[in-house]
């Protein structure tokens, strides 16, 4: 199933409504998982994102607050400006559609972390 899953890195995990609620640094978005801690299968679809191949460890940080889904909810992902697909620079530094280099970030542009 997975090619390394003892090396499965550790993401907060924010309750709400039976739910956990998981950020994805790779495709910008919210997974969603039953409310158990412990591994889980990513759900990232970005091609080259390190999840798909460890998965992750659900971490229980607390309930997901109005602010917290702000926080996220602004936090837009990136796309290839040469085909409009959905890219991540922490995967690649080249669109995995179209395999054009991604230009330079731009100002102001919000950087997203693991």
């Amino acid at each position: 199933m997975y090619k390394d899953p003892n090396n499965a890195p550790t993401l907060p995990a924010y309750e709400t409504s039976g739910q956990y609620a998981v950020w994805c640094c790779y495709c910008c978005r919210l997974h969603w998982h039953g409310a158990i801690p412990g591994h889980r299968r990513a759900h990232c679809t970005v091609p080259g994102s390190p999840y798909t191949t460890t998965g992750y460890v659900l971490d229980r940080a607390g309930p997901l607050t109005p602010a917290l889904r702000k926080q996220y909810r602004d936090r837009r992902p990136e796309r290839c400006r040469a085909c409009g697909h959905q890219v991540s620079r922490l995967a690649s530094e080249r669109c995995m559609r179209c395999g054009k280099v991604l230009p330079a970030k731009r100002p102001g542009r919000v950087e997203v972390t693991a």
